[in-house]
Parts: C-alpha cells; structure tokens; sequence
C-alpha cells in the first residue's frame, strides 16, 4: 500500500470523516475496519514501507491465520467442503479420495494456500471418471497438465526444502498460468475426441447427463 494512501487511511481513522469525491464538505463516517495482509507488518515498519502510526491503529485485536501447512488437519474437512460444493454446482456424484491420494496431499506444503486447494479439487473432480479419486489418478492426470517435470507433490518434503533454499525464492503454486475455464476445456475436449465426438458417451463418461454436458460446451465455446 503506498504510503500517501497510508496517511489518507490514518486520517479517516483518527478524524472520524471522509470527504466523498466532488463535495467540499466531509461527512462523519462510524465504521469499524477489518484488515489482512501476508506480510510481516513489523519488519515493513523497519523498512519505512509501512506506518507505524497506522499500524497501532489497525492492531486493535489482532487474529493470526496459519498457513494450510501449519493446519494440515484441516485439509481433510475442506477437501470434503470443496467436493460437496463442485458436486451440487456440477450436478454430479459426489466423489471420495482413497487412503492412499489423501496422505499424498497430506505431505504437499500448499503454497497457494486454500484457494490453490480449492482450485485443486474442481480440476481433479472433473478430470477424474471414477466416483473414487485415487493416488494414480493424481499422478496420471492432475501433474501432467502442469508440468512435465516432477511435480512438487512428487518430491519428498525434504528434498522440496532443499529446492527452495537453493533456488533462493519461494516456489508458486502449481497452478500458475492456468486458469479454471483453461482446465475444464482441455478436458471437455479430451473426453470429445476420446469418444469420437460422441457427445452422450462423453457425457457418460464425465458423470453427467448429456444436457448438462452440452451446457458446458455451450459455455466453453466448443464445437467439433
């Protein structure tokens, strides 16, 4: 945030009012200010980046998240959110993941945090025919669109650190450059061309109905 936009912000806090854009008079404001940032606040303040005035004026009550690797016990219940949540948009079954496929996410860091696992699921879920997601099905489909090289998920937690201490820079999230609608219709297409463009057999093999799968085409702009 830069810091001009810092005073501005400090000056609606202390003063109370706001000065909405072509009036000449302020108004009094009464609101309470919910903030977040991923940065280290204390040392933005020793490099003059961040205020410290503001930042006592902010720090009323401060809430420490942890990262999704400091709360691996979670995974397990969001990942049942997440499944039950594509599973009602997507009008499909819901599907499960097997043992194995869920101590192989269980070691991954998650960089990207919940949104790079949620991004995760709606990928798996629709790339996946079966009704049981398994550690093959990670290996085979999920790093392949990525990556041809080892997948971080494929390392080991120790090898992955030593990576990142050697590459000097924290690593992104493995869905870097691919965006969801990108994902669904390299999948769309893949089940199309599987099945000689046969769109109910294609449909079948996706876990929807065929008008559903038409729907989808319809939205991702594909046509044979």
């Amino acid at each position: 945030m830069p810091l001009q936009l810092q005073a501005r912000i400090l000056r609606v806090i202390q003063d109370g009012e706001i000065k909405p854009v072509g009036s000449v008079h302020p108004r009094k404001v009464n609101v309470r200010i919910i903030s977040a940032t991923n940065r280290d606040l204390q040392s933005e303040i020793a490099r003059e980046n961040f205020r410290e005035d503001l930042f006592y004026r902010l720090n009323v009550l401060p809430l420490h998240v942890p990262s999704l690797r400091e709360r691996i016990e979670d995974i397990p219940l969001l990942l049942d959110h997440f499944v039950s949540s594509e599973a009602l948009r997507l009008g499909t079954a819901r599907k499960t993941f097997s043992k194995e496929a869920l101590d192989f996410l269980l070691e991954y860091d998650w960089p990207g945090n919940i949104r790079e696992l949620e991004n995760f699921v709606r990928h798996i879920i629709v790339i996946t025919p079966g009704d049981l997601i398994t550690r093959k099905d990670l290996s085979n489909h999920f790093f392949s669109i990525t990556s041809n090289a080892q997948s971080p998920l494929e390392q080991r937690p120790d090898q992955k650190k030593r990576e990142d201490e050697a590459n000097g820079a924290a690593r992104g999230s493995f869905f870097d450059g691919y965006s969801w609608e990108e994902l669904e219709r390299e999948y769309v297409l893949h089940l199309l061309e599987k099945n000689r463009w046969h769109i109910t057999r294609a449909a079948k093999e996706a876990g929807v109905n065929r008008s559903t799968f038409d729907s989808r085409m319809k939205k991702l702009n594909i046509r044979k």
